[in-house]
């Protein structure tokens, strides 16, 4: 005989939130809402969901996603956080990163002002991320409160479009001990010139007070080895660098991604990349130690290929 079948249950009803978390969540939402007009209202700016972005490409689509104008806006401090030893901040692809984005916020026609305390800024890197040598004005000084004072007049001028300033171990305390009040005008004068600011900064300050917009911490997840052979027996993914960025900072955005990518040091250019789970594992302790030094592994993307005699397996 045949056994009852039971009914099969009704589709549950969905279950909408309690009344007082759904007003919570309204309210949260309309205060968010008022805080970014505010923020933008600074710079001229009305909040309009249906206006295209207003932010200035990265150059990576995944990184434009995790920002809230699809880009940079105009007048933002910006800060990349590498793993250097000590104040030491070049070779890890921040600088890169930087200048590509300083090509596309030129395209108004403003300048570039490079702060170069050290006298270690190279002009060909520059020209090759597409940056005009006719438009760049490079700014070095032996005064720490000389070199402050220059770097905020220039985020207040209007003819220029971008500052960029890096940490440097021939100057220990340069952008490492960054007092705050300077910060502070940083900040306020960026917003007045509608000027990017672009900071390479060591990860040992992340634990400190900051006035930027923005802060990326940058993970290099490989290292570029030369290999033996002539060119056309290079690898495919031969002048690959594998980066990622975890947001950790972002006004008016959310914190805590990572974006993973790879920079080709042939071209310069940015392309996305899948995460790589063995080399993520390997490199936790950069990622959560803020301190965590750091050496160079590659050759900047300017520089070309080595000759046949100078590779070395």
């Amino acid at each position: 005989m045949a056994q009852p079948t039971t009914p099969l249950p009704a589709t549950p009803p969905t279950v909408s939130p309690p009344p007082d978390r759904l007003q919570q969540q309204q309210t949260l939402t309309a205060l968010q809402q008022q805080i970014r007009q505010v923020e933008l209202g600074s710079r001229g700016w009305t909040l309009d969901a249906a206006a295209p972005p207003r932010g200035i490409s990265s150059g990576l689509a995944a990184i434009d996603r995790l920002l809230p104008e699809g880009g940079y806006l105009p007048g933002t401090l910006i800060e990349w956080l590498v793993p250097g030893r000590g104040s030491r901040t070049a070779g890890f692809g921040a600088e890169w990163l930087a200048l590509l984005l300083a090509r596309r916020a030129m395209q108004d026609g403003r300048a570039l002002v490079v702060v170069d305390p050290a006298g270690e800024f190279y002009p060909p890197a520059a020209k090759q991320a597409g940056i005009p040598l006719d438009r760049l004005v490079i700014l070095r000084g032996q005064r720490q409160e000389d070199l402050y004072w220059s770097l905020d007049q220039a985020l207040r001028c209007p003819g220029v479009a971008a500052v960029l300033a890096a940490a440097t171990s021939a100057c220990p305390r340069f952008l490492t001990e960054l007092p705050e009040r300077w910060h502070r005008r940083f900040q306020l004068s960026a917003e007045a010139g509608q000027t990017l600011g672009l900071f390479i900064r060591p990860c040992s300050v992340a634990r400190q007070p900051s006035w930027s917009d923005i802060q990326w911490r940058l993970l290099p997840l490989s290292s570029q080895r030369w290999t033996t052979g002539a060119a056309s027996e290079l690898p495919p993914n031969y002048g690959r660098r594998s980066l990622a960025l975890q947001l950790i900072k972002c006004r008016g955005g959310r914190t805590g991604a990572t974006v993973h990518f790879y920079l080709d040091t042939r071209t310069g250019e940015l392309h996305s990349a899948r995460p790589n789970r063995t080399a993520e594992h390997a490199n936790h302790t950069i990622r959560d130690r803020l301190t965590a030094d750091g050496t160079r592994t590659s050759p900047p993307p300017w520089h070309s290929a080595p000759s046949s005699s100078q590779r070395a397996g």
